[in-house]
C-alpha cells in the first residue's frame, strides 16, 4: 500500500503527534497483523527494564510507578529512551 502515515494520540486524543509516512507494515485489521504483531513483540516484556510491559492480543502498556511527577516523568523517559536492540 502506497501513502500511509502513522500518528501517535495520548490524553484523551486531546494531543497528536505529526504524521510519520511508513513505508514498511501490515494493514491494520488484515489476517497477518496479529500474527506479524505476536512475532515482533514476543520478548518486549524481556527488553524493557524499567517498567512492568502488560501484553494482551494487540494491546501494550508500560506501567511506571514513581512517588513524585517528577521522577514518574524520569521514569517513563527512561523506558520510552531504552534501547530495545534484542528485539
Amino acid at each position: 500500500m502506497a501513502d500511509r502515515s502513522q500518528v501517535v494520540t495520548g490524553e484523551s486524543e486531546k494531543i497528536t503527534s505529526k504524521p510519520l509516512k511508513t513505508s514498511i507494515g501490515v494493514v491494520q485489521g488484515s489476517s497477518l497483523s496479529n500474527i506479524m504483531f505476536s512475532l515482533l513483540l514476543n520478548n518486549l516484556p524481556e527488553c524493557i527494564n524499567n517498567a512492568h510491559i502488560l501484553m494482551y492480543a494487540d494491546d501494550v502498556a508500560a506501567v511506571v510507578q514513581a512517588p513524585t511527577r517528577e521522577l514518574l516523568e524520569r521514569r517513563l523517559n527512561m523506558v520510552a529512551e531504552e534501547p530495545i536492540g534484542s528485539i
